[in-house]
């Protein structure tokens, strides 16, 4: 069985381990988990897997400081987003961003805010597999 792969884009080390472990947790080995400490390191692993990319992909909003006005996190949707390899790829933002919802609206991706996320694992699974059709 091939694997779905996902990479997590945050700048929080503790965010990262917490997605890994919530989908190793729900999912077991079902999914192999990638992750990027910036928008600018999550643009360069997806460059790079162009041949054979992410099942889905799950983004931070606030990270480096480099893309003003806009989050990191914007920036870094928008390049995948001009990427044909990816237009089908679905994204989350997961963020504590108060705006989460409109910036998601604007970028036409799913979003979960990060308090509901480390609290209610029903909600993050039931976008995982929505978004995964799972």
């Amino acid at each position: 069985m091939i694997k779905k792969k996902i990479l997590v884009v945050d700048d929080s080390r503790g965010w990262l381990d917490y997605h890994r472990s919530v989908l190793r947790e729900i999912y077991g080995a079902e999914f192999a988990v990638y992750t990027a400490n910036s928008a600018r390191n999550g643009y360069d692993m997806i460059y790079n897997s162009l041949r054979e990319p992410y099942d889905l992909i799950i983004s931070d909003l606030q990270m480096e400081l480099d893309f003003e006005p806009k989050h990191a996190g914007e920036w870094f949707i928008e390049q995948v987003q001009r990427l044909k390899e990816y237009k089908n790829t679905p994204v989350l933002i997961i963020s504590a961003t108060y705006n989460i919802k409109s910036i998601a609206d604007r970028l036409e991706v799913s979003c979960l805010p990060k308090s509901i996320a480390a609290r209610d694992l029903t909600s993050y699974k039931l976008v995982l597999e929505e978004l995964l059709k799972i």
